[in-house]
């Protein structure tokens, strides 16, 4: 620091501020007349939402709020298919029963006559 031309030190290296700052002139959002920053006011609320803390809660908001949106509309196609499948299901039901049934009679003649060639030995 006390190779630096712009600051100046005291005897034991501590930089002397020559022209110090009134808090009033710091830059801060207006506030209202009991003293408290106005959130009614675009500019003060703008002002205060680009702050790296506000950012980094938006960013956990977000992905906090995306997680459950997924998984919100994860289970309403789960649901929501179930309920196709048993209606489309319950709907070919009977045909299918008849289907089977049918197939069934076909096929029956030819099972029975390997089952009986089974039982005597016959291959």
């Amino acid at each position: 620091m006390s190779g630096d031309p712009d600051i100046k030190t005291d005897e034991h290296g501590i930089p002397i501020l020559d022209e110090a700052l009134e808090p009033d002139a710091l830059e801060q959002p207006p506030a209202d007349e009991t003293g408290n920053t106005d959130l009614l006011d675009r500019a003060v609320v703008d002002h205060l939402l680009h702050d790296e803390t506000i950012d980094a809660l938006l960013d956990d908001l977000t992905a906090d709020l995306q997680g459950l949106v997924s998984w919100k509309m994860e289970e309403v196609m789960k649901e929501e298919v179930a309920k196709v499948v048993k209606d489309a299901v319950a709907r070919t039901a009977p045909q299918l029963a008849q289907d089977i049934r049918a197939q069934l009679r076909l096929a029956l003649p030819e099972l029975l006559e390997n089952a009986v060639k089974r039982a005597r030995g016959e291959t």
